[in-house]
């Protein structure tokens, strides 16, 4: 004997949607605020990389940045970590900041766009589309009988 599917919501479905759904949004906000922050910091300058700070609690390096504006020496560090050492004490970056607030910065070499960001953005696409994909074959099983052959469309 056949069983028919539940009329209650597909679980799995509502799983999928809800973790794609979420991966895609904050992705998007990462992506907004980078660009946010492009457009803030139009002041081209170069910075050198004084000293990169190691937090054990996050096991994350922090790069701090010196940079001159207006004869004035800043030192910064960055809100943006990375898991792996991606700078070097003594290099020079290109560095942008905003004049009207010296603390914000944007640096090209640590945008929070790179292959982590597309990989996790691929997959909240595909964790949709196997959402709507699962819903749709739910969905023909409820509108079939338990004899009729199933299709897709």
């Amino acid at each position: 004997m056949k069983r028919y599917p539940s009329r209650r919501p597909n679980i799995l479905s509502l799983i999928l949607s809800f973790l794609g759904t979420i991966s895609i949004f904050w992705l998007a906000f990462l992506s907004i605020t980078d660009d946010e922050l492009k457009n803030e910091c139009y002041f081209k300058t170069t910075a050198v990389i004084s000293d990169v700070i190691y937090d054990s609690d996050s096991k994350s390096y922090y790069p701090e940045f010196t940079y001159t504006y207006n004869g004035e020496e800043h030192i910064i560090v960055s809100k943006i970590s990375s898991p792996k050492l991606k700078h070097k004490k003594g290099n020079t970056v290109e560095f942008y900041i905003d004049p009207q607030n010296l603390n914000k910065h944007y640096c090209p070499s640590e945008s929070n766009i790179n292959t982590g960001f597309l990989f996790f953005f691929g997959f909240g696409i595909v964790l949709l589309a196997g959402s709507i994909i699962h819903l749709m074959i739910y969905i023909s099983t409820l509108k079939q009988g338990p004899y009729k052959k199933f299709t897709l469309f």
